[in-house]
């Protein structure tokens, strides 16, 4: 009996106890998601052709190129017979265009905007879309210990932390453009740094 015992307490997996600290953090961390995600329903997208339109204003805005970021040329309109395709001087006419309507905007609705923007095009429904964003991002907050909004700070000594989130971003958008990276994980990623982004402005507003 004694070494069937032994054999148990020897294969046993140690179980991580989660502190007190840690469960008000991640609750607080579900509460500035939500507090987001709460301006970002107060937007509305129904004049918006599609929403990879802001998202060609934002960068136009930002670099003064017209960049069409996304695999797909047929992009206009709600089915097969409506869609058309866009050639670059119609794509930089939008940019244009698209692009003033920042200016009326503070550097959070911008974001918030820009937030929305993705979300839309990176899920068809967008209540799925923003629980699905939620669990990914409380999921590797506590893997990473809140490295976002709390980084180590061992290079990025002298950047705030939405300085250094926004190079994040510059680097998801260069696979973008660069790379022809049109993948379902370089938008999540885009979105999760936005979702930060926003955060941060917010609780340092």
């Amino acid at each position: 009996m004694s070494n069937i015992s032994n054999v148990s307490t020897a294969s046993a997996v140690p179980i991580k106890k989660i502190s007190f600290m840690e469960e008000i953090n991640n609750l607080q961390f579900k509460r500035q998601i939500y507090n987001v995600f709460e301006d970002l329903n107060m937007i509305n997208e129904s004049k918006w052709i599609h929403p990879s339109v802001p998202i060609i204003g934002f960068i136009y805005k930002n670099t003064g190129q017209a960049y069409f970021v996304f695999k797909e040329q047929n992009f206009l309109g709600s089915n097969e017979t409506e869609r058309f395709t866009l050639n670059k001087k119609e794509i930089a006419d939008m940019a244009i265009e698209e692009s003033s309507k920042y200016n009326e905007l503070s550097e959070y609705d911008t974001y918030l905007t820009l937030l929305k923007a993705f979300l839309c095009y990176r899920f068809d429904d967008l209540k799925m879309g923003m629980q699905r964003i939620s669990e990914i991002l409380i999921q590797k907050n506590k893997q990473y210990g809140n490295a976002v909004l709390n980084p180590l700070r061992c290079f990025s000594k002298n950047l705030s932390v939405s300085e250094v989130i926004k190079s994040r971003l510059d680097e998801k958008l260069n696979r973008l453009i660069n790379l022809n990276t049109d993948t379902e994980d370089t938008y999540t990623d885009i979105i999760g740094y936005l979702v930060f982004l926003c955060i941060s402005l917010k609780e340092n507003a």
